[in-house]
């Protein structure tokens, strides 16, 4: 299981970058294409560094209520098991 950057504004989880592309071409309605076509936000799995540097917040817009992607996927992949993806992991849109 690995998290990806679909583009500057969702992550999703899944077991391969074609698992999580289907899934989100089929909530968004957009085409593999359009989704892949992106020259400045490229598709691809989140790096170690990216895990511990980015933060996730149930608390938006307040950051102090924060915690690294890392602790939030952990906690995820124990409450969901990896037979749950692909899914949805966060957002920056509100």
């Amino acid at each position: 299981m690995k998290l990806y950057r679909i583009n500057e504004y969702d992550w999703w989880g899944g077991n391969s970058v074609e698992e999580v592309l289907g899934a989100y071409a089929r909530l968004t309605g957009l085409s593999y294409a359009e989704i892949v076509d992106d020259e400045d936000t490229p598709v691809r799995e989140v790096t170690e560094e990216e895990m511990d540097r980015l933060r996730y917040s149930d608390d938006h817009p307040d950051p102090t209520n924060s915690r690294s992607f890392r602790e939030e996927w952990e906690m995820r992949l124990a409450e969901r098991g990896e037979e749950a993806a692909p899914f949805f992991f966060a957002t920056t849109e509100v």
